[in-house]
């Protein structure tokens, strides 16, 4: 009969033991207390010599011993129960850990903490990248990461070997048919079994959209840089003989004109005038699209805006016979 006693000991096991001690130490010490009370001397002799005048006594003393090796037996067959209970509960615990393993579809990978090597795969992280168990023998995950991001990744993996936990982490890694396929990844350590554990999705489907939105974002922006810069060097091409024709209209005015054709040409210089405020409005421009265009309030007389501009389509109005054309 084999007894494990370990560090702790079960209550029954425990009791056991003092059942055995007791049922061990009482008999002889009783013994020998009475055989002193009775005048005779104190020996293991006359211990033996007590007993064999008393066959139930070796019965009544004992029996605390054989109840305490039995309850001792007792004890050790509860903890072996307990033992194999727990045995039973890891693989168990260990079977579904497996099965999750296997059905993720997620790319689930154990790595050696300091190689980096691959210790275990599932069928997801083949989905994923291609590979086998058996293809990244000898092989690290930083084989896997193209040379452009290689040295990051190596960044990563240190402060992962420091205990570092890494979230939603995107490399571009080589699928084994040779493409190139954006992996995130979410890899925490396990110090104490030197083991990493990782968790890879492909994101290269969103990164690519993500970079169709950024190079047309980019394209826009390009195209209205170069709408700005027209607009702005048509305002400079304008000005020029626009100035020219205030020039001419102002030295007109200077001489000594009839009425009539002092209206004419005054309506012309407030025309150009006007052409000319626009040409301005058109080069702060680019203080419309970046939202700081100030509103400045003025007085203005509006009989006066509105008969400046009903002289411009007087001749005009005066073509079509002075009223309205459907």
């Amino acid at each position: 009969m084999s007894i494990v006693l370990g560090r702790e000991r079960s209550p029954a096991l425990r009791y056991a033991l003092y059942g055995a001690a007791f049922g061990a130490v009482f008999p002889l010490v009783a013994t020998l207390l009475a055989a002193g009370m009775q005048g005779e001397g104190l020996s293991v002799a006359a211990f033996f010599d007590a007993q064999a005048a008393q066959p139930l006594l070796w019965v009544i003393d004992f029996a605390p011993l054989v109840l305490g090796l039995f309850a001792m037996r007792l004890g050790q067959s509860q903890r072996d129960v307990e033992e194999l209970e727990r045995v039973a509960h890891e693989r168990r615990l260990g079977a579904e850990i497996d099965r999750f393993f296997t059905l993720s579809p997620d790319g689930l990978a154990i790595l050696d903490a300091e190689q980096l090597s691959f210790r275990r795969i599932n069928p997801g992280f083949t989905q994923l990248l291609g590979y086998t168990l058996e293809d990244l023998k000898g092989r690290t995950a930083l084989d896997l990461t193209i040379d452009e991001d290689r040295d990051d990744a190596s960044r990563r993996a240190e402060r992962l070997h420091g205990g570092e936990t890494i979230d939603r982490y995107e490399v571009r890694m080589r699928h084994r048919s040779g493409q190139t396929r954006w992996v995130q990844w979410n890899a925490m350590p396990l110090r104490e079994d030197r083991v990493i554990y990782a968790i890879g999705r492909d994101v290269t489907e969103s990164r690519d959209s993500h970079d169709v939105l950024v190079a047309a974002k980019e394209a826009a922006e390009e195209a209205s840089r170069a709408k700005s810069d027209f607009l702005a060097n048509m305002s400079h091409e304008i000005r020029t003989p626009m100035n020219g024709i205030l020039g001419m209209t102002g030295l007109a005015l200077d001489t000594d004109l009839s009425p009539e054709p002092r209206e004419f040409i005054e309506a012309v210089d407030e025309s150009a005038r006007s052409l000319l405020d626009i040409l301005t409005d058109i080069l702060d421009f680019s203080k419309i699209q970046t939202g700081r265009l100030a509103l400045v309030p003025s007085s203005f007389d509006l009989e006066e805006c509105l008969a400046d501009a009903l002289k411009t389509l007087a001749v005009r109005a005066g073509e079509r016979g002075g009223g309205p054309s459907l």
